[in-house]
């Protein structure tokens, strides 16, 4: 019986013009009313997924910033993997010295940076909290940080130099072809899971996780049940015990009707 449902959002709950359909909604609504516990686990802070968190009346702690924190739709946090202060300040020295402008998060799931820009407005349009502060590199504010990223031009070689020189001590990682994510090593969302179902005390295969990238596989490592949707990345649909509709036609909440509630 499956009694914790994940999922992840871009290409998986959300459709292709990042909106929660009404269908996937209710599903998510009628499994929560069957007891069931809802987790959105995504690289997005807990800002700007309020809304649907909200929607759909979750209680559960969420996996935010790619799996560094868990946090509540009340703004709790109840886990966290900050990046080792010397590590987070030699990294954003380079950076800003290849004339990047870092945005840093920290564990309460705001952004800061020193510049804004027309992202850092894009940013705040999608509901993310940003703000500007004079300095990035004080004492205090190093100390809780959780990733550091940065938007790069296309064809950029900023991830691999950054990849060559620090993931030793730092993991490297670009969501997207223009995004480039700083994190603690060992950091992902299949460990989060894993901290998540200690804390609700859910077992393995009381777990089903919905998923379409390469950094929901670790999420499936952790799932009794493995549901990957029809666009998702090849490795992942390998890997999955069910292949669900695309994400652009309500495929997580087919699955939840016909697999976990049915």
């Amino acid at each position: 019986m499956i009694k914790l449902l994940v999922t992840d959002l871009a290409g998986t709950l959300l459709d292709n013009d990042y909106k929660l359909p009404d269908f996937n909604k209710e599903a998510l609504i009628n499994a929560r009313k069957r007891g069931i516990k809802i987790v959105l686990a995504t690289g997005k802070l807990i800002y700007s997924i309020l809304p649907i968190i909200n929607t759909v009346g979750i209680k559960s702690p969420q996996i935010t910033s790619f799996g560094s924190t868990i946090i509540t739709g009340d703004l709790k946090i109840l886990d966290s993997k900050k990046i080792q202060k010397a590590d987070y300040l030699e990294v954003v020295k380079v950076i800003k010295e290849k004339g990047y402008n870092p945005m840093v998060t920290l564990e309460d799931n705001i952004i800061y940076c020193e510049k804004e820009d027309h992202v850092m407005e894009l940013m705040k349009k999608s509901g993310e909290k940003v703000i500007k502060i004079d300095s990035i590199e004080t004492e205090g504010f190093s100390k809780d940080v959780v990733s550091v990223s940065i938007i790069a031009k296309k064809n950029d070689l900023l991830g691999s130099y950054l990849a060559k020189n620090f993931s030793d001590k730092l993991q490297i990682i670009k969501p997207s072809e223009y995004f480039i994510c700083i994190l603690n090593l060992g950091v992902s969302k299949g460990e989060a899971l894993l901290s998540v179902a200690k804390l609700l005390d859910i077992k393995k295969e009381e777990i089903a996780v919905f998923g379409d990238s390469t950094n929901d596989m670790s999420m499936f490592n952790e799932a009794g049940l493995k549901i990957a949707v029809k666009n998702s990345h090849p490795d992942l649909l390998a890997k999955a015990d069910i292949i669900a509709d695309e994400n652009s036609n309500n495929g997580v909440g087919k699955a939840v009707y016909k697999y976990i509630l049915n």
